[in-house]
């Protein structure tokens, strides 16, 4: 989308909001949609604002453990992850997951997802045996879902590779420190 198209978007999106409505519905859709345009212009502050404002609205009007409210979890806890604040998106993405597998089972296309999503974060974090936890239910996951996806079956797989070759490298750094550390010490 070009930039005079994302601003002419953002202009009607603001002005749609100064109409006096009750319904929350159209109320949340120009929030998301805004928070989208600010995340499209990397202005990712203000997105967290916004998806934080429709969090609230979410748990006040459908609950706390409704799906669309899962829904705003994970785009914020993306958000936070772009940010940087891995630990707050870790916690919103386990609480999403929660509600997620509640309200649509353990074995919807939805899950695999949001599971590869956490093991991601988690490498991020350097906790690579949670996030190897994580990245293989999310292959299994995507396996034993209803309708298998293959593409984000490579994705996934691709991830879980990654995590385990960190850990071998992890391993196999400590293993080197170790030695060293021995045949100094017995000098």
């Amino acid at each position: 989308m070009e930039k005079g198209n994302l601003m002419e978007a953002e202009r009607l999106i603001l002005q749609s909001l100064h109409y006096d409505t009750h319904d929350f519905e159209t109320t949340v859709a120009s929030l998301n949609d805004l928070a989208t345009l600010s995340c499209k212009k990397q202005r990712y502050s203000e997105a967290e604002r916004l998806y934080r404002q429709i969090l609230i609205i979410y748990e006040s009007t459908l609950g706390a453990n409704h799906s669309r409210t899962a829904t705003i979890l994970c785009n914020l806890a993306m958000i936070l992850e772009i940010r940087g604040d891995h630990a707050i998106a870790e916690t919103m993405l386990r609480r999403c997951l929660k509600i997620k597998v509640q309200v649509l089972g353990e074995h919807h296309p939805d899950i695999a997802n949001i599971l590869y999503k956490l093991s991601y974060i988690l490498k991020v974090q350097k906790k690579l045996s949670k996030a190897e936890v994580f990245a293989k239910r999310a292959l299994i996951n995507n396996q034993n879902a209803l309708v298998s996806d293959d593409v984000h079956k490579v994705i996934y797989k691709h991830n879980l590779d990654d995590i385990r070759k960190l850990k071998k490298s992890r391993r196999e750094l400590f293993f080197c420190v170790s030695v060293e550390y021995n045949v100094h010490r017995t000098k």
